[in-house]
């Protein structure tokens, strides 16, 4: 018994996006998995495989910029890590998208997110940007650097807002900080990562920031595109 939940711990039976049963640990191969994420493109094995292809299909969907679109089973994933503290899902979609990222993004050498609320952060166990960002770049090879741009003061909820309103919510409350200010090479190439892109505000206004102190090559790319 302890060694089939260990099994299911490092190989999930379950699709994180829809719950749909991808294997049971205890007797599949790694060709019945292979199976079951056939059509994402990616490699799958017991260690990474973590989404059903019905869940990733929407992957192209996301548009420039972003990877998913946010609706459906993936709606429901970023939910379950963003406010569950589900934060495990968060780093099985990194591993699975990293060599899509990866391609999309050739260059990058650096890893950042955009800055959220502290208070937030507390309330949540944890920044899924920033958990992506990490898992993402550890992948990859890339250095993660967190912190490099900060929230000045307050704002209420930005998902009900529209774009205007929140384009003039971001308005000089995204600034560089000491760490971004004083970073060695800004020449090296940067990506800022978000968890859901409405608008875009908030990555325009994490990129503005970093260029403004210096930072030559930023580029951004959020996890979800809300259509």
């Amino acid at each position: 018994m302890v060694v089939r939940q260990l099994l299911r711990y490092l190989a999930p039976t379950t699709c994180g996006g829809c719950g749909a049963v991808l294997q049971d640990a205890s007797t599949s191969t790694e060709g019945d998995v292979m199976q079951a994420c056939a059509s994402t493109a990616r490699p799958a094995s017991l260690e990474n495989c973590a989404l059903c292809a019905l869940c990733l299909t929407l992957t192209e969907a996301g548009g420039d910029g972003a990877l998913f679109a946010y609706e459906g089973p993936v709606r429901d994933l970023i939910a379950r890590a963003k406010f569950r503290g589900e934060f495990e899902l968060a780093k099985r979609l990194a591993r699975m998208t990293a060599s899509d990222i990866r391609i999309r993004y050739p260059n990058t050498a650096l890893v950042t997110t955009v800055p959220s609320e502290a208070r937030r952060i507390r309330e949540r166990g944890g920044s899924l940007s920033d958990c992506f960002a990490r898992t993402t770049a550890k992948t990859c090879g890339w250095r993660f650097v967190p912190h490099m741009v900060a929230l000045r003061g307050t704002a209420p909820p930005q998902r009900s807002l529209d774009r205007e309103t929140r384009l003039h919510a971001t308005a000089g409350r995204f600034a560089a900080t000491t760490r971004a200010r004083r970073w060695h090479d800004k020449h090296l190439p940067i990506l800022v990562c978000d968890d859901v892109r409405t608008t875009g505000a908030s990555l325009a206004a994490t990129v503005s920031a970093l260029r403004d102190v210096g930072f030559s090559r930023v580029e951004s790319c959020a996890i979800a595109q809300r259509l």
